[in-house]
Protein backbone atom coordinates (compact mmCIF):
# COMPACT_ATOMS: atom_id res chain seq x y z
CA UNK A 1 0.00 0.00 0.00
CA UNK A 2 1.33 3.44 -0.94
CA UNK A 3 2.40 5.82 1.82
CA UNK A 4 2.34 8.89 -0.44
CA UNK A 5 -0.19 11.44 0.77
CA UNK A 6 -2.80 12.45 -1.77
CA UNK A 7 -6.11 14.27 -1.53
CA UNK A 8 -9.45 14.24 -3.29
CA UNK A 9 -12.46 16.49 -2.91
CA UNK A 10 -16.11 15.51 -3.11
CA UNK A 11 -18.77 17.87 -4.47
CA UNK A 12 -22.55 17.84 -4.54
CA UNK A 13 -23.74 19.01 -7.99
CA UNK A 14 -25.12 22.56 -7.83
CA UNK A 15 -28.74 23.23 -8.73
CA UNK A 16 -28.58 26.91 -9.76
CA UNK A 17 -26.43 29.05 -12.08
CA UNK A 18 -25.09 30.92 -9.05
CA UNK A 19 -24.21 27.61 -7.41
CA UNK A 20 -22.36 26.49 -10.52
CA UNK A 21 -20.33 29.70 -10.57
CA UNK A 22 -19.41 29.28 -6.91
CA UNK A 23 -18.42 25.66 -7.38
CA UNK A 24 -16.28 26.55 -10.40
CA UNK A 25 -14.38 29.11 -8.31
CA UNK A 26 -14.01 26.51 -5.55
CA UNK A 27 -12.51 23.74 -7.68
CA UNK A 28 -10.14 26.21 -9.36
CA UNK A 29 -8.77 27.15 -5.95
CA UNK A 30 -8.63 23.54 -4.73
CA UNK A 31 -6.89 22.46 -7.94
CA UNK A 32 -3.79 24.29 -6.66
CA UNK A 33 -3.46 21.48 -4.09
CA UNK A 34 -3.13 19.01 -6.99
CA UNK A 35 -5.77 16.52 -5.84
CA UNK A 36 -5.75 13.04 -7.29
CA UNK A 37 -9.32 13.59 -8.41
CA UNK A 38 -12.58 15.37 -7.71
CA UNK A 39 -15.69 13.23 -7.23
CA UNK A 40 -19.31 14.30 -7.69
CA UNK A 41 -22.23 12.72 -5.85
CA UNK A 42 -25.19 11.09 -7.58
CA UNK A 43 -28.04 11.88 -5.18
CA UNK A 44 -30.42 9.39 -3.59
CA UNK A 45 -31.72 7.15 -6.34
CA UNK A 46 -29.82 9.16 -8.95
CA UNK A 47 -31.77 12.32 -8.15
CA UNK A 48 -28.89 14.54 -9.31
CA UNK A 49 -27.61 12.38 -12.19
CA UNK A 50 -27.76 15.07 -14.89
CA UNK A 51 -26.12 17.60 -12.60
CA UNK A 52 -23.50 14.99 -11.71
CA UNK A 53 -22.52 14.46 -15.33
CA UNK A 54 -22.54 18.17 -16.17
CA UNK A 55 -20.33 18.94 -13.18
CA UNK A 56 -17.86 16.16 -13.98
CA UNK A 57 -17.59 17.34 -17.60
CA UNK A 58 -17.04 20.95 -16.52
CA UNK A 59 -14.23 19.93 -14.17
CA UNK A 60 -12.64 17.68 -16.81
CA UNK A 61 -12.86 20.48 -19.39
CA UNK A 62 -10.40 22.44 -17.25
CA UNK A 63 -7.92 19.57 -17.24
CA UNK A 64 -8.69 17.95 -13.88
CA UNK A 65 -9.53 14.31 -13.15
CA UNK A 66 -13.16 13.91 -12.08
CA UNK A 67 -15.12 10.80 -11.14
CA UNK A 68 -18.90 10.62 -10.99
CA UNK A 69 -20.58 8.62 -8.25
CA UNK A 70 -22.94 5.97 -9.57
CA UNK A 71 -25.50 4.47 -7.20
CA UNK A 72 -27.74 1.59 -8.19
CA UNK A 73 -30.53 1.56 -5.62
CA UNK A 74 -34.01 2.07 -7.11
CA UNK A 75 -32.53 1.66 -10.62
CA UNK A 76 -33.05 -0.90 -13.36
CA UNK A 77 -30.27 -2.60 -15.28
CA UNK A 78 -31.35 -0.69 -18.38
CA UNK A 79 -31.07 2.65 -16.57
CA UNK A 80 -27.59 1.87 -15.27
CA UNK A 81 -26.50 0.61 -18.70
CA UNK A 82 -27.69 3.87 -20.24
CA UNK A 83 -25.81 5.92 -17.67
CA UNK A 84 -22.62 3.93 -18.23
CA UNK A 85 -22.93 4.47 -21.98
CA UNK A 86 -23.28 8.22 -21.47
CA UNK A 87 -20.13 8.19 -19.37
CA UNK A 88 -18.24 6.16 -21.99
CA UNK A 89 -19.34 8.45 -24.82
CA UNK A 90 -17.79 11.36 -22.97
CA UNK A 91 -14.53 9.60 -22.22
CA UNK A 92 -15.09 9.17 -18.47
CA UNK A 93 -13.04 6.23 -17.17
CA UNK A 94 -13.22 6.55 -13.38
CA UNK A 95 -16.31 5.80 -11.25
CA UNK A 96 -17.22 5.61 -7.58
CA UNK A 97 -19.74 2.73 -7.50
CA UNK A 98 -22.14 2.67 -4.54
CA UNK A 99 -25.39 1.04 -3.54
CA UNK A 100 -26.79 4.36 -2.37
CA UNK A 101 -29.77 5.21 -0.19
CA UNK A 102 -33.38 4.54 -1.14
CA UNK A 103 -35.08 7.88 -1.87
CA UNK A 104 -37.88 8.92 0.46
CA UNK A 105 -41.22 7.54 -0.66
CA UNK A 106 -39.73 4.79 -2.85
CA UNK A 107 -40.69 1.28 -1.76
CA UNK A 108 -38.65 -0.77 -4.27
CA UNK A 109 -34.87 -1.03 -4.22
CA UNK A 110 -34.80 -1.68 -7.97
CA UNK A 111 -32.97 -4.51 -9.73
CA UNK A 112 -29.77 -4.20 -7.67
CA UNK A 113 -29.64 -5.02 -3.97
CA UNK A 114 -25.96 -4.46 -3.21
CA UNK A 115 -22.95 -2.62 -4.60
CA UNK A 116 -21.14 -5.84 -5.60
CA UNK A 117 -23.98 -6.50 -8.05
CA UNK A 118 -23.44 -3.04 -9.52
CA UNK A 119 -19.68 -3.60 -9.86
CA UNK A 120 -20.27 -6.98 -11.54
CA UNK A 121 -22.75 -5.37 -13.95
CA UNK A 122 -20.29 -2.61 -14.85
CA UNK A 123 -17.61 -5.20 -15.65
CA UNK A 124 -20.11 -7.36 -17.55
CA UNK A 125 -21.23 -4.49 -19.79
CA UNK A 126 -18.07 -2.37 -20.12
CA UNK A 127 -15.15 -4.70 -19.41
CA UNK A 128 -12.08 -2.87 -18.12
CA UNK A 129 -13.11 0.53 -19.45
CA UNK A 130 -13.67 2.00 -15.97
CA UNK A 131 -11.49 2.23 -12.89
CA UNK A 132 -13.98 1.47 -10.13
CA UNK A 133 -13.71 2.74 -6.58
CA UNK A 134 -16.09 1.35 -3.96
CA UNK A 135 -16.82 2.08 -0.31
CA UNK A 136 -15.68 0.05 2.69
CA UNK A 137 -16.61 0.41 6.34
CA UNK A 138 -14.03 -0.20 9.11
CA UNK A 139 -16.63 0.43 11.83
CA UNK A 140 -19.40 -1.42 9.99
CA UNK A 141 -22.10 -0.16 7.69
CA UNK A 142 -25.22 0.71 9.75
CA UNK A 143 -27.02 -2.26 8.21
CA UNK A 144 -24.20 -4.77 8.81
CA UNK A 145 -24.72 -7.07 11.78
CA UNK A 146 -21.11 -8.09 12.55
CA UNK A 147 -17.51 -7.47 11.52
CA UNK A 148 -17.07 -10.69 9.55
CA UNK A 149 -20.04 -9.77 7.37
CA UNK A 150 -18.42 -6.42 6.58
CA UNK A 151 -15.24 -8.08 5.34
CA UNK A 152 -17.24 -10.60 3.28
CA UNK A 153 -19.31 -7.83 1.70
CA UNK A 154 -16.21 -5.85 0.83
CA UNK A 155 -14.54 -8.92 -0.68
CA UNK A 156 -17.58 -9.49 -2.88
CA UNK A 157 -17.08 -6.03 -4.37
CA UNK A 158 -13.38 -6.66 -4.92
CA UNK A 159 -14.02 -10.06 -6.47
CA UNK A 160 -16.63 -8.47 -8.74
CA UNK A 161 -13.97 -6.14 -10.14
CA UNK A 162 -13.42 -3.13 -7.87
CA UNK A 163 -9.99 -1.48 -8.20
CA UNK A 164 -9.81 0.48 -4.94
CA UNK A 165 -11.83 1.43 -1.89
CA UNK A 166 -12.56 4.63 -0.02
CA UNK A 167 -13.33 4.19 3.67
CA UNK A 168 -16.47 5.49 5.31
CA UNK A 169 -18.09 5.50 8.77
CA UNK A 170 -15.31 5.36 11.30
CA UNK A 171 -13.82 7.53 14.01
CA UNK A 172 -11.41 5.12 15.70
CA UNK A 173 -8.04 4.74 13.99
CA UNK A 174 -7.53 1.34 15.65
CA UNK A 175 -10.70 0.14 13.93
CA UNK A 176 -9.18 1.10 10.60
CA UNK A 177 -5.94 -0.79 11.23
CA UNK A 178 -7.87 -3.85 12.39
CA UNK A 179 -9.95 -3.63 9.23
CA UNK A 180 -6.80 -3.45 7.06
CA UNK A 181 -5.35 -6.50 8.81
CA UNK A 182 -8.61 -8.41 8.39
CA UNK A 183 -8.66 -7.56 4.70
CA UNK A 184 -5.14 -8.95 4.31
CA UNK A 185 -6.19 -12.20 5.97
CA UNK A 186 -9.17 -12.39 3.62
CA UNK A 187 -6.90 -11.92 0.58
CA UNK A 188 -8.10 -8.43 -0.26
CA UNK A 189 -5.19 -6.48 -1.73
CA UNK A 190 -6.75 -3.49 -3.51
CA UNK A 191 -5.69 -0.04 -2.30
CA UNK A 192 -7.77 1.17 0.63
CA UNK A 193 -7.72 4.98 0.59
CA UNK A 194 -8.49 6.23 4.06
CA UNK A 195 -11.00 9.08 4.06
CA UNK A 196 -9.41 10.94 7.00
CA UNK A 197 -11.64 13.77 8.17
CA UNK A 198 -10.32 17.19 9.20
CA UNK A 199 -9.53 16.15 12.78
CA UNK A 200 -7.77 12.96 11.72
CA UNK A 201 -5.81 14.85 9.06
CA UNK A 202 -4.59 17.33 11.66
CA UNK A 203 -3.93 14.89 14.51
CA UNK A 204 -3.17 11.40 13.25
CA UNK A 205 -0.50 11.25 10.58
CA UNK A 206 -0.68 7.48 10.28
CA UNK A 207 -4.26 7.72 9.02
CA UNK A 208 -3.30 9.79 5.96
CA UNK A 209 -2.06 6.88 3.86
CA UNK A 210 -3.34 7.24 0.30
CA UNK A 211 -5.96 9.90 0.84
CA UNK A 212 -7.22 12.58 3.22
CA UNK A 213 -10.64 14.16 2.95
CA UNK A 214 -10.76 17.46 4.83
CA UNK A 215 -14.12 19.12 5.36
CA UNK A 216 -14.67 22.01 7.75
CA UNK A 217 -10.94 22.77 8.03
CA UNK A 218 -10.97 23.55 4.32
CA UNK A 219 -13.02 26.60 5.33
CA UNK A 220 -10.50 27.58 8.00
CA UNK A 221 -12.51 26.31 10.97
CA UNK A 222 -11.38 23.89 13.66
CA UNK A 223 -13.36 20.63 13.80
CA UNK A 224 -13.66 21.04 17.58
CA UNK A 225 -11.98 22.64 20.56
CA UNK A 226 -10.69 19.19 21.47
CA UNK A 227 -8.85 18.99 18.15
CA UNK A 228 -7.14 22.30 18.79
CA UNK A 229 -6.27 21.39 22.39
CA UNK A 230 -4.85 18.05 21.23
CA UNK A 231 -2.60 19.87 18.79
CA UNK A 232 -1.42 22.21 21.55
CA UNK A 233 -0.59 19.20 23.73
CA UNK A 234 1.63 17.94 20.91
CA UNK A 235 3.41 21.28 20.66
CA UNK A 236 2.56 24.44 18.76
CA UNK A 237 0.21 23.71 15.83
CA UNK A 238 2.11 23.47 12.56
CA UNK A 239 -0.87 24.73 10.59
CA UNK A 240 -2.75 28.00 10.85
CA UNK A 241 -6.41 27.80 9.91
CA UNK A 242 -7.69 31.05 8.45
CA UNK A 243 -11.48 31.36 8.23
CA UNK A 244 -12.64 31.80 4.65
CA UNK A 245 -15.91 33.46 5.68
CA UNK A 246 -16.82 36.89 7.02
CA UNK A 247 -20.46 37.79 7.61
CA UNK A 248 -21.24 41.48 7.49
CA UNK A 249 -24.20 43.86 7.50
CA UNK A 250 -24.69 47.62 7.80
CA UNK A 251 -26.34 49.97 10.29
CA UNK A 252 -29.93 50.63 9.22
CA UNK A 253 -30.92 53.04 11.98
CA UNK A 254 -29.49 54.73 15.10
CA UNK A 255 -31.82 55.66 17.96
CA UNK A 256 -31.36 57.38 21.30
CA UNK A 257 -32.99 55.40 24.12
CA UNK A 258 -33.64 57.07 27.53
CA UNK A 259 -32.54 55.41 30.75
CA UNK A 260 -35.13 52.92 31.89
CA UNK A 261 -36.57 52.29 28.42
CA UNK A 262 -37.01 48.78 27.08
CA UNK A 263 -35.45 47.45 23.90
CA UNK A 264 -36.98 44.73 21.72
CA UNK A 265 -39.79 42.23 22.02
CA UNK A 266 -40.79 41.00 25.47
CA UNK A 267 -39.03 43.86 27.30
CA UNK A 268 -36.08 41.57 28.04
CA UNK A 269 -33.57 44.45 28.14
CA UNK A 270 -33.95 47.72 30.04
CA UNK A 271 -31.44 50.49 29.42
CA UNK A 272 -29.40 51.30 32.54
CA UNK A 273 -28.33 54.65 31.09
CA UNK A 274 -29.16 56.94 28.18
CA UNK A 275 -28.05 54.78 25.27
CA UNK A 276 -27.42 54.80 21.55
CA UNK A 277 -28.95 51.73 19.90
CA UNK A 278 -28.08 50.71 16.34
CA UNK A 279 -30.60 48.63 14.42
CA UNK A 280 -29.15 45.99 12.06
CA UNK A 281 -31.16 44.48 9.19
CA UNK A 282 -30.43 40.86 10.09
CA UNK A 283 -32.18 38.36 12.34
CA UNK A 284 -32.96 34.70 12.81
CA UNK A 285 -34.53 34.52 9.33
CA UNK A 286 -31.06 35.20 7.94
CA UNK A 287 -29.48 32.68 10.30
CA UNK A 288 -28.44 34.98 13.16
CA UNK A 289 -29.74 32.75 15.93
CA UNK A 290 -32.35 34.01 18.40
CA UNK A 291 -30.27 32.43 21.14
CA UNK A 292 -27.72 35.21 20.63
CA UNK A 293 -30.18 37.64 22.25
CA UNK A 294 -28.47 39.51 25.06
CA UNK A 295 -25.26 37.45 24.97
CA UNK A 296 -23.49 38.10 21.65
CA UNK A 297 -21.69 41.14 20.38
CA UNK A 298 -20.84 42.48 16.94
CA UNK A 299 -17.93 44.57 15.68
CA UNK A 300 -18.46 48.16 14.63
CA UNK A 301 -15.72 50.73 13.98
CA UNK A 302 -13.23 48.25 15.45
CA UNK A 303 -15.06 47.94 18.76
CA UNK A 304 -17.44 45.44 20.32
CA UNK A 305 -21.13 46.32 20.51
CA UNK A 306 -23.32 44.02 22.62
CA UNK A 307 -26.65 42.69 21.36
CA UNK A 308 -29.52 44.21 23.39
CA UNK A 309 -32.96 42.66 23.66
CA UNK A 310 -34.18 39.79 21.54
CA UNK A 311 -32.93 39.02 18.07
CA UNK A 312 -35.97 39.53 15.83
CA UNK A 313 -36.91 37.82 12.59
CA UNK A 314 -35.15 40.42 10.42
CA UNK A 315 -33.67 42.89 12.91
CA UNK A 316 -31.09 42.93 15.70
CA UNK A 317 -30.39 45.80 18.09
CA UNK A 318 -26.90 46.52 19.43
CA UNK A 319 -25.66 49.02 22.00
CA UNK A 320 -23.24 51.53 20.40
CA UNK A 321 -23.14 54.00 23.27
CA UNK A 322 -19.40 53.39 23.70
CA UNK A 323 -18.67 53.32 19.97
CA UNK A 324 -18.03 56.89 18.81
CA UNK A 325 -19.65 58.53 15.77
CA UNK A 326 -21.71 55.61 14.54
CA UNK A 327 -23.54 56.50 11.34
CA UNK A 328 -26.05 54.96 8.96
CA UNK A 329 -24.52 52.44 6.56
CA UNK A 330 -21.51 51.81 8.82
CA UNK A 331 -20.15 48.30 8.22
CA UNK A 332 -20.92 45.81 10.98
CA UNK A 333 -19.14 42.46 11.33
CA UNK A 334 -21.28 39.66 12.70
CA UNK A 335 -18.65 36.98 12.07
CA UNK A 336 -15.02 37.71 11.28
CA UNK A 337 -12.40 40.38 11.97
CA UNK A 338 -12.62 44.14 12.22
CA UNK A 339 -9.66 46.17 13.36
CA UNK A 340 -7.95 44.27 16.17
CA UNK A 341 -11.13 42.48 17.23
CA UNK A 342 -12.78 39.31 15.95
CA UNK A 343 -15.89 37.19 16.42
CA UNK A 344 -15.39 33.56 15.46
CA UNK A 345 -17.83 30.82 14.50
CA UNK A 346 -16.77 29.09 17.71
CA UNK A 347 -17.72 32.22 19.67
CA UNK A 348 -21.20 32.25 18.17
CA UNK A 349 -21.52 28.49 18.70
CA UNK A 350 -20.50 28.81 22.34
CA UNK A 351 -23.04 31.54 23.00
CA UNK A 352 -25.93 29.42 21.70
CA UNK A 353 -24.70 25.99 22.82
CA UNK A 354 -24.00 24.39 19.45
CA UNK A 355 -21.07 23.79 17.07
CA UNK A 356 -19.45 25.98 14.45
CA UNK A 357 -20.71 23.68 11.69
CA UNK A 358 -24.30 24.68 12.48
CA UNK A 359 -23.49 28.38 12.75
CA UNK A 360 -22.07 28.66 9.24
CA UNK A 361 -24.47 26.15 7.67
CA UNK A 362 -27.50 28.14 8.84
CA UNK A 363 -26.53 31.42 7.18
CA UNK A 364 -29.38 31.93 4.74
CA UNK A 365 -28.46 30.74 1.22
CA UNK A 366 -30.19 33.73 -0.37
CA UNK A 367 -27.82 36.27 1.20
CA UNK A 368 -25.31 37.73 -1.30
CA UNK A 369 -21.90 36.02 -1.31
CA UNK A 370 -18.93 38.08 -2.42
CA UNK A 371 -15.77 36.25 -3.44
CA UNK A 372 -12.67 38.14 -2.31
CA UNK A 373 -9.52 37.17 -4.17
Amino acid sequence: MSTAREVSFEFFPPRTPAGRDKLRNTWRQLAELKPRFFSVTFGAGGSTREGTLDTVLAIRAEGHEAAPHLSCVASTRAEIAGQLERYRERGIRHLVALRGDVPSGIASSGEFRHADELVAFIRETTGDWFTIDVACYPEFHPQTRKADDEIRNFKKKVDAGANAAITQYFYNADAYWHFVDSCAVAGIDVPIRHAACSAATLLFGRTHLDLVRVGISLYGLWPSRETYVSLLERGKPTIELRPALCWKTRVAQVKTVPEGSYVGYGCTYRATRRSQIAVLPVGYHEGYDRGLSGVAHVLLRGRRAPVRGRVCMNLTMVDVTDVPEVELEDEVTLLGRQGGQRVTADDLAGWIGTISYEVVARIRPGLPRILVE
